[in-house]
């Protein structure tokens, strides 16, 4: 086998591995944690080419990744299109993880205020007394 079948067959693996993958979310079988997950193990290197909101929109929740969306990259102060937003730029060793970081957090609920005290600090002591 020469040098270009092999690498013809490399890609077609490749592309059936996303493809399963985004069955598997559309069906509901996986979750995007799940795939985000399986992304990491060595095996599967060709799901880094996925963006995130072809996870998102293939798991049907397109309107709730425009929310995280908004929220991950403003507390990144970044401006980025969608393009760009793939598992491998999420998990980038260059970022030490806060691009995950940031990703986790814009899936928090926010119902509620993060403390109790927000946006105050207790009057109960002070440095002044």
């Amino acid at each position: 086998m020469n040098d270009m079948a092999k690498e013809r067959s490399a890609l077609q693996r490749a592309r059936l591995v996303r493809a399963e993958m985004i069955v598997a979310l559309t069906q509901k079988i996986l979750d995007v944690d799940d795939v985000l997950a399986e992304a990491l193990k060595p095996a599967n290197k060709a799901l880094g080419t996925l963006t995130l909101n072809q996870l998102w929109r293939a798991a049907g929740k397109r309107s709730e990744w425009r929310d995280v969306r908004a929220r991950m990259l403003g507390a990144l102060g970044l401006e980025c299109p969608d393009s760009k937003l793939t598992i491998v730029w999420l998990f980038d060793p260059k970022a030490g993880g806060r691009r995950y970081y940031a990703y986790r957090d814009a899936l928090r609920p926010r119902t509620e205020p993060p403390s109790t005290r927000f946006p105050w600090s207790s009057r109960t002591s002070s440095a002044y007394d």
